[in-house]
């Protein structure tokens, strides 16, 4: 629902993220893709960014209805404590998300990542890559 061309985005941010060793999301998702403008990249994964924060979760579809109504509360490393309220500050919390988000690699033995394998019903070998979006330190 946020953008139908959403996966490709993706798939072309996580195949980069794997051939260079860069992590930093935003930059891979401009650099990766073929956007109208810098801008364009900015809505498309702020949007993505907000509805895996507050709107769909993998094991269900989504309504296009979001799940979470306030914001976010972050404690700092020196114990100060900050409220990101998504109803008056929408677009602040959209560009933390953006500025404070990265790619990560999980454990490519326990998710089998990276490990060849044929298909059986087309006979092609394919391997599998692992798209995870952490916060940055």
């Amino acid at each position: 629902m946020i953008d139908s061309k959403m996966p490709e985005y993706l798939a072309n941010v996580l195949v980069q993220s794997y051939i260079t060793g860069n992590k930093d999301l935003f930059s891979l998702f401009v650099t990766s893709n073929q956007f109208e403008d810098k801008d364009f990249a900015i809505k498309k994964l702020g949007d993505f960014l907000e509805g895996i924060s507050f709107c769909f979760f993998p094991s269900k579809k989504w309504d296009g209805n979001k799940k979470v109504n306030g914001g976010l509360v972050i404690i700092k490393n020196n114990g100060n404590i900050v409220i990101l309220d998504l109803i008056y500050y929408r677009k602040e919390v959209i560009n933390y998300l953006i500025n404070e988000t990265k790619l990560d690699s999980p454990s490519t033995s326990r998710f089998h990542m990276l490990e060849l394998y044929k298909n059986p019903i087309d006979n092609k070998i394919y391997f599998t890559l692992n798209l995870q979006i952490r916060y940055k330190k």
